[in-house]
């Protein structure tokens, strides 16, 4: 055979799977819908083809020639690829195989990427999951594919980038547990004058967080000292511990097996305050992606992860 794929009629392909798959012209062509002597053309023309008899006749059906035993495999498997191509195939998580790589940052998955993670090592083991921290270019990564999903603040970020609504809240305090003011359920801005406060900042609102920090606080007589502005969780909560200072975070801090034995988080009863900082963060992910199966339920399992009127994440199916 030594025609070029473009003068090949690929329908003659499927042909040959289903004589394959019966082993008889008469069932063959039912299941094509086309009449006997129809498929008993398209076998000739697949004998032509092939430059083969492909089947011989015998009591039982069609026997394939060692020919057709070799191009079994090769065929199914072409078709297959095609098929699930053009069309889809049905996801099963348990044999998925693929990596997901997320970046956000750390205060905002602290404890909803953890449980991802313990859930696709159960039930999707063949899924490998690589989160970083939020980077200034984390769009152009989104766009180039070294990213597969961001979560952060609604940015507007254009057309090609699909965003999808996680949670709306303000966020609460932070300060260490052992804290003479970690004993009341709330607090109000003029709890926090003298104390030390350390800002964790994010790509493209920094400036913007730390002046609206200031200009509230100015607005009721306080001085905010910020003794350290980090992009590092860790260190601010190292730092907050010793120092007895605050900061700003997400209100679900009790559901962090490691921040929570140190740092406990209060919500403030300031209006004006839950206005000026409210959050509206979203799951982004590029259109590139958008018909991926594997995709599409990573994306569904972790929207699934948070309540739609509520701050604080609930648990993974």
């Amino acid at each position: 055979m030594n025609k070029p794929l473009a003068q090949i009629d690929l329908n003659l392909l499927v042909a040959l799977r289903t004589l394959l798959e019966e082993r008889s012209v008469t069932k063959a062509a039912e299941r094509l819908y086309i009449t006997q002597p129809a498929m008993s053309k398209t076998l000739q023309r697949l004998r032509e083809l092939f430059e083969d008899e492909l089947f011989t006749r015998s009591s039982k059906g069609l026997v394939p020639t060692p020919k057709t035993l070799e191009l079994e495999q090769p065929l199914l498997q072409v078709l297959e690829f095609m098929e699930s191509s053009l069309f889809g195939s049905e996801f099963h998580p348990a044999t998925a195989k693929g990596e997901i790589h997320i970046c956000a940052p750390e205060m905002f998955v602290m404890t909803s990427l953890p449980d991802l993670a313990s859930y696709l090592f159960n039930e999707a083991p063949g899924v490998h999951l690589k989160s970083r921290n939020l980077l200034d270019d984390y769009a152009d990564m989104l766009a180039n594919g070294t990213l597969d999903f961001a979560i952060y603040l609604d940015q507007q970020l254009g057309d090609e980038y699909a965003t999808f609504p996680l949670y709306t809240g303000s966020p609460s305090i932070w300060l260490p547990a052992d804290h003479e003011l970690a004993e009341q359920p709330s607090l109000s801005i003029s709890d926090l004058i003298d104390m030390p406060y350390v800002s964790v900042f994010l790509p493209g609102i920094a400036p913007l967080e730390i002046s609206g920090m200031q200009t509230l606080f100015a607005s009721h007589g306080i001085q905010v000292h910020n003794i350290l502005r980090t992009t590092q969780l860790l260190i601010a909560m190292e730092v907050i511990c010793r120092q007895g200072a605050f900061m700003l975070g997400p209100q679900n801090l009790s559901d962090s097996r490691l921040a929570s034995a140190s740092i406990v988080s209060r919500p403030l009863e300031d209006s004006e305050f839950k206005s000026l900082l409210q959050v509206d963060a979203v799951l982004i992910q590029h259109q590139r992606s958008l018909n991926s199966p594997l995709h599409n339920w990573i994306r569904e399992l972790i929207l699934s992860r948070y309540s739609d009127t509520d701050a604080s994440p609930t648990g993974y199916p």
